[in-house]
Order: C-alpha cells, then sequence, then structure tokens
C-alpha cells in the first residue's frame, strides 16, 4: 500500500493532534498512555498510504482510529477510563465540566462512550461512521445517552447533598468515595424515586442546575473549547518532531512499525456499493465507512457492529481470503483456546494453539514456524497478532477468517509471546526453539 506522504501526515498532525490526544487523555490513566496511543494513531494514518482518505472524512477516520486504540488500551489495563478534569476556564465552567466528568462515571459503557465523542468535538454523523452504524441510529444512540448522563448527574446532586439529610441515602451510601457507577445510579435513582425529601430536592433545586449543565454548549464545552484544548496543544506541539519522526520514518523498522500498527488497528473496512443487499435509506451512508477501521465493541462481551460484519470484499480481497483458508486447511491441527472452546454456539470463536515450536533454517540462517488461526462457526471474526516488539517477522498479523502466520525469528532477541487479540479476548502463544 506504501506510506502515505510526510506533508500529508505533518498536516493531519497540525490540524488534529490536540483534539485527538485530548480525545486520549480522556481514557488514558497516565499521560504516557496517551502519547502511546497518539503515536500509534498517525503509525496508522502514514501506514494506510493511498487507502487514508484525503477529503472531509480524514478526522473522523482518525477518530475511530483512536477510539479503537484508547478501547483496545483499558482493556490491556483492565481499568474504567479515569476521564480528565479538563482545565482552564471560568470557575462556573470548571464546575459544570466537573460535574458532567464525574457524573460520565455512572454511565455503561455504550453510553461513555458516545459522550466521550460528543465531547470532542464529534457530531452523530461522525459517529455514524465511527460506529459503522446508520445515522438514525447514531441520533437514537447519543439522544438516549444524554438522558442517561441526566440522570446521572442527578443521581450525584442528590448523593452530593441528600446524605446530609436523609439517613436513608446515607445509609445506601455507606462510605462513599464521591465516585459513581451504573449500578449507584439506579441504586440513588430508585430512592430519589420513593423518597419524598430526596423527591422534592430533585425536583425543586436540583432543576436549575440540571438546566445550567446538559445544555448543548456545556457538554461542547467540556471538550472542545479553547481552554480545554489549551494544555493539549502544548503537549503535542512538543511531541510534534518526535511523532512525526517515527510515524514517517523511511527505514526497513520504520516500515515494520507502520505494518505491525496498522495490523493491531485493523482491519478496515471497504464499502458496500448501494445494490449489496442493504436498506435503501441506509445506502448512501456506507459510501463513508470506505478504509474506516472495523471498531471495537464500547462494552465487554458485546460483540462488533452487524453492519461492520456485513462489509463487502472486493474480488482480490475475495480471491486471497480464499487462498489463505484453503492454506489453513492444509497445516497443522490445533486446539482452541479454553476462552474460544466457550463459545460453543454458531457465534465466530478463534482457536489458537498454546504454543509454536521454532526449527532453525540453516539456508536462511533463522528460526522458522507456523502460527494457524482457526476461526469457527457464525461468519468472519476480526483478529490480530501482535509480537510484542521483539523483531519478528509475520507473514500476516490480522484477519478476519481462518490463516496460517508464518513466524521468522532473526534472532535479534528473547522469544518472547506472541499475544493474539480477538474483540475482547486475548490469547498468548509461547514461542519456543527446537531442541
Amino acid at each position: 500500500m506504501g506510506m502515505a506522504g510526510p506533508a500529508i501526515i505533518a498536516d493531519a498532525y497540525d490540524l488534529y493532534a490536540d483534539q485527538l490526544y485530548a480525545y486520549c487523555r480522556f481514557f488514558a490513566r497516565d499521560p504516557a498512555d496517551a502519547v502511546d496511543a497518539l503515536e500509534n494513531i498517525f503509525l496508522v494514518a502514514a501506514g494506510r498510504g493511498a487507502a487514508l482518505p484525503l477529503d472531509g472524512q480524514l478526522r473522523t477516520w482518525l477518530f475511530a482510529v483512536a477510539r479503537n486504540e484508547c478501547l483496545r488500551g483499558i482493556r490491556t489495563r483492565r481499568a474504567t477510563p479515569r476521564p480528565d478534569r479538563f482545565p482552564g476556564g471560568t470557575a462556573e465552567g470548571r464546575a459544570r465540566r466537573e460535574l458532567l466528568t464525574a457524573a460520565s462515571g455512572g454511565l455503561v459503557p455504550g453510553d461513555r462512550d458516545l459522550i466521550a465523542m460528543l465531547w470532542h468535538g464529534l457530531d452523530a454523523d461522525d459517529m455514524a461512521a465511527v460506529l459503522g452504524i446508520g445515522r438514525e441510529e447514531s441520533f437514537a444512540r447519543l439522544e438516549a445517552a444524554l438522558g442517561h448522563l441526566e440522570t446521572a448527574v442527578t443521581a450525584l446532586l442528590v448523593a452530593r447533598g441528600g446524605g446530609r439529610d436523609c439517613a436513608v441515602l446515607a445509609r445506601l451510601l455507606g462510605r462513599w468515595n464521591g465516585g459513581l457507577d451504573a449500578p449507584l445510579v439506579q441504586k440513588v435513582t430508585q430512592h430519589a424515586e420513593r423518597c419524598g425529601r430526596c423527591l422534592s430536592r430533585r425536583q425543586g433545586e436540583l432543576r436549575p442546575a440540571l438546566r445550567l449543565s446538559l445544555t448543548p454548549a456545556a457538554l461542547l464545552g467540556a471538550g472542545v473549547s479553547a481552554e480545554a484544548l489549551r494544555p493539549a496543544a502544548a503537549s503535542v506541539a512538543e511531541l510534534r518532531d518526535q511523532v512525526l519522526a517515527l510515524a514517517c520514518d523511511p527505514s526497513a523498522e520504520g516500515g515494520e512499525a507502520r505494518r505491525r500498527a496498522c495490523g493491531l488497528a485493523g482491519p478496515f473496512g471497504l464499502a458496500l456499493p448501494p445494490d449489496a443487499g442493504q436498506p435503501a435509506s441506509r445506502a448512501g451512508s456506507f459510501s463513508q465507512w470506505t478504509g474506516f477501521p472495523v471498531p471495537l465493541p464500547a462494552e465487554p462481551g458485546r460483540g462488533l457492529p452487524r453492519s461492520r460484519l456485513t462489509v463487502a470484499l472486493t474480488g482480490t480481497a475475495v480471491a486471497a481470503l480464499t487462498v489463505v483458508a484453503a492454506f489453513a486447511a492444509a497445516g497443522p491441527r490445533v486446539h482452541d483456546s479454553r476462552s474460544a472452546v466457550a463459545s460453543a454456539s454458531l457465534s465466530p470463536a478463534i482457536g489458537v494453539p498454546t504454543a509454536v515450536t521454532l526449527r532453525w533454517n540453516a539456508g536462511q540462517r533463522a528460526r522458522e514456524g507456523v502460527l494457524t488461526v482457526t476461526v469457527k462457526g457464525g461468519g468472519p471474526l476480526a483478529w490480530s497478532v501482535s509480537d510484542q516488539d521483539q523483531g519478528l517477522r509475520l507473514s500476516q498479523v490480522s484477519g478476519t477468517s481462518s490463516a496460517v502466520v508464518s513466524i521468522i525469528d532473526p534472532g535479534r532477541g528473547d522469544l518472547r509471546p506472541l499475544l493474539v487479540t480477538s474483540g475482547n479476548a486475548a490469547y498468548t502463544v509461547t514461542l519456543r526453539p527446537a531442541g
């Protein structure tokens, strides 16, 4: 595919890096995690080459890559996002943003996903492209998420003030640390609906605060105001040379870094033509999805959006996958990972071996082995292989069907395990030398 021109990547960085970094900081527990995410975003952008969208979709596409990168990082850390308290602005603005940020902890992951995109400047049309869903569905999801955010804000305000004059609520909160999660929001909301004292506060003094906090200007101001972006802009200015040098490195190592980043970020969708069996009302939106990464589910355990799984393949891609599948069928039999076997229904499941033996090839002066990835039942399933920066050469790093991955070890480092990921699942494959 080739590398996108350095000038294109530099322009994209100058236009959008501050917004992308602010979005990544929303999810990252540590600034270093946000820096890593920003570097990976532009490695992917450079690596996509001719497939990189260059029209009005570029910003949205970069956010789609950033979203997957952040969600993948959350699952690796097994931690809930800890949004920053956006700095800057007036005292009233800071208080409003602090309230909304704290309340976002009380949302389920799918709602928090949408609110995070809204706060960082994406509208419902952008969200439709990022999530691979129709425009009407995107509007409906966002409207529901805003309603749930209002409920969470109400629950937070009730909890902050009601515990002092309602003994029942005080007992319900116990040793409350001031944070919210979805179960606590439900408990406080149900209590407030039954308790006359808390219901009176909710309908009286809390209503003005809700109107002030949940206006569209307040929501957008929480993420994309000049005050909030100013610290992000300062950070990305300092990182500019570092990120661009990494993303546009012309060496073989640079090409390998881009290939690896694209493999982890993909697979990427292809546009469905209007006559591909989809409802006519949605045909137009498919053109916006060309080259977008398949979105990771915001909620652990959920599958990929149905619309992304119906992505059409070009004739060349179909032929290539047919060859790979045939090659895989002739390869060594492998045992399914325990996590995959647990899904014994018709839904797709991935199988990988627990270990791969690498044998010495004197002619190639390297150790070689084969990893067989098997996708069973229910159609395609996105998967990717990471060599954790140990310098292996892999014949394939991602896919949606069964494949054989050739592994070549030039002997430049220790044989650290491979990591095979599929949705929320991750499997470790040990590499061991023969003999």
